[in-house]
């Protein structure tokens, strides 16, 4: 006789509840170069209220003050849905500047050149003198000039320059009859004429106003021509040597 076997089963009614998704999305905004200034804040979706923690320890959610780097947020929700998710904040390479100046042609000149540029941060860069102001060739000999760079980004850099004189040697002398260089300005060549007393070898140099030679020739005429076309447009200073003196004269070049 065969054995036969109830089977009881008990079902367990759970409630349907009607879960959602849960999720993350961000808004963010890049640090500056100068300080860490980026920030990101979570716009979280599911069941409120919503819990937050941060790879940087912080429950809000939103964090600031944050250098570039991988920031990384888990969310729960009410109905225990987790959601992670990470944001990155970038920032620009750092501002970099130079500032130049050209020397003063004499003590009491205001000629000098100076020249700022600036790379890297959040162009476009705007420029403060102080005093102002220097540019483009109005720079006074002796006097400090104080440059801040500021960027898009407001973050700003300062440097100062001090113009020079013309080294020692190639400043020009005071006026002497015995040489006379003409055209001045000049645009193509122009003639030294030195007087009779001196009848012997005369070397001839020309510099720019960085005290670069930029020609160097000998002569042993009374008048000398050279050819200038081929220098760029600006002030220029002829040095004529002797057996018994230097002379030194400013041209200009058009």
């Amino acid at each position: 006789m065969k054995k036969k076997y109830s089977i009881l089963v008990f079902l367990l009614a759970i409630p349907c509840i009607g879960f959602t998704q849960c999720g993350i999305t961000f808004s963010w905004a890049n640090s500056t170069w100068c300080e860490c200034s980026g920030g990101a804040t979570a716009i979280p979706t599911g069941a409120p209220p919503f819990h937050f923690l941060w790879s940087t320890g912080d429950s809000t959610n939103s964090i600031d003050s944050l250098c570039a780097g991988t920031y990384t947020l888990t969310m729960t929700d009410n109905n225990a849905c987790i959601a992670i998710d990470s944001i990155i904040i970038t920032q620009p390479s750092p501002m970099t500047f130079t500032i130049s100046s050209t020397a003063v042609s004499c003590t009491t000149c205001n000629d000098a050149c100076i020249t700022t540029s600036a790379a890297g941060g959040c162009p476009p860069y705007s420029f403060v003198y102080f005093p102002c102001c220097p540019q483009p060739c109005q720079g006074v000999y002796g006097i400090t000039y104080t440059v801040t760079i500021t960027d898009d980004c407001n973050c700003s850099l300062t440097g100062t320059i001090t113009p020079d004189t013309i080294p020692v040697g190639i400043n020009e002398l005071k006026e002497n009859q015995e040489v006379n260089i003409y055209p001045n300005p000049a645009t193509e060549t122009i003639t030294i004429e030195i007087s009779s007393s001196h009848q012997e070898k005369k070397e001839l140099n020309i510099y720019n106003t960085l005290a670069q030679k930029l020609l160097q020739e000998n002569f042993t005429t009374q008048k000398h021509s050279v050819n200038i076309s081929n220098f760029a447009n600006g002030i220029y200073f002829i040095e004529v040597i002797t057996k018994k003196q230097i002379f030194r004269r400013k041209i200009i070049k058009e």
